[in-house]
């Protein structure tokens, strides 16, 4: 974890989410807008799979397709760590 995520109190964010040191990749949603960005992010990401196949039933470019496959997949994880900056607190 980065000090890009750690939360700090003086900031007056609140914490979201915690992290273990012996878990680095796991996060634990503490707050219910931590709860909530973490559904849209999966929300988000899940939505290109729909998506695809609806798309192709009007016959599309296949740019418009890769484009909703690069924003779903790539713009909801972008999203999300830009909007828990700040917000990971670190328990020992």
């Amino acid at each position: 974890m980065t000090d890009f995520f750690k939360w700090r109190p003086e900031v007056g964010l609140e914490p979201w989410f915690e992290a273990d040191a012996s878990y680095p990749r796991r996060l634990v949603p503490i707050a219910p807008a931590g709860r909530r960005a973490l559904w849209i992010l999966m929300a988000g990401m899940a939505s290109a799979i729909p998506a695809v196949p609806l798309l192709a039933l009007f016959d599309p470019h296949y740019l418009l397709v890769l484009g909703v496959i690069v924003l779903a997949e790539f713009g909801f994880p972008i999203w999300f760590l830009w909007r828990i900056r700040g917000r990971v607190k670190e328990v020992e």
